[in-house]
């Protein structure tokens, strides 16, 4: 049924598409901004570049007060679409790959198996995405921080950037252009160049049964584009 409504909205099941995402203060069950909030502009002119340049389709995932753009061939906007998140799991589970900002919307690209990229990435630990572009730290001295710089400095998280930000002592944020988003779709689309139409669904795998792990594990070796 998900299928046919991806197809009635618009997607071509004989090409690939990528998932799109990005983060806004404004979902209402978590209205809290902070440093991982991003330019929603900037993420969007992205799918023209997947459609006219790539020859793919991007269907843009997220909630109803998401700034959207204008409807195009190649492009599905279920953001607009009230309690469907059934439907963008599945539209998840058939996607080449998923781009996104820090958002927890990520996190249906972790357990569906569907490699995942996020760009303008605020904290330090892996994931299990296929790769991440960071934002950057300025410090007040005008050094840089970005990828494995920023990993190391101990500042790498939501919390600690947001402190400095708020300090008074001159710490600035820069986010990611347009170029640098293209980047890291070109990076994903080369990690998953085997995928030409969409994705098969895949099985779901089960842990152990009966068993409750504590400490929860997490990775430390990030690999940033």
């Amino acid at each position: 049924q998900a299928d046919e409504t991806l197809c009635r909205a618009g997607l071509d099941p004989d090409r690939w598409f990528c998932c799109l995402h990005f983060r806004q203060p404004n979902y209402r069950y978590k209205a809290v901004s902070n440093c991982r909030d991003v330019d929603p502009e900037r993420y969007l002119k992205s799918i023209d570049y997947v459609i006219d340049d790539l020859g793919g389709q991007v269907v843009l995932l997220g909630h109803p007060e998401m700034t959207t753009r204008p409807a195009r061939p190649g492009f599905v906007d279920l953001s607009r679409l009230p309690n469907n998140s059934v439907l963008q799991m599945c539209a998840v589970a058939r996607s080449r790959f998923v781009c996104c900002s820090p958002t927890g919307g990520g996190t249906m690209a972790i357990v569906l198996g569907t490699p995942l990229g996020v760009t303008d990435h605020s904290d330090f630990w892996d994931i299990g995405a296929a790769a991440f572009m960071t934002h950057t730290l300025v410090k007040p001295d005008g050094t840089r921080l970005e990828g494995q710089t920023y990993f190391e400095s101990g500042w790498m998280t939501t919390s600690r950037t947001g402190e400095k930000l708020a300090d008074g002592t001159g710490f600035s944020l820069i986010k990611r252009s347009e170029s640098d988003l293209r980047q890291a779709i070109d990076h994903m689309v080369r990690e998953t160049r085997e995928v030409l139409v969409w994705r098969n669904y895949r099985e779901p795998t089960y842990g152990p049964e009966n068993r409750f792990d504590w400490p929860f594990t997490i990775g430390l070796n990030p690999t940033f584009i």
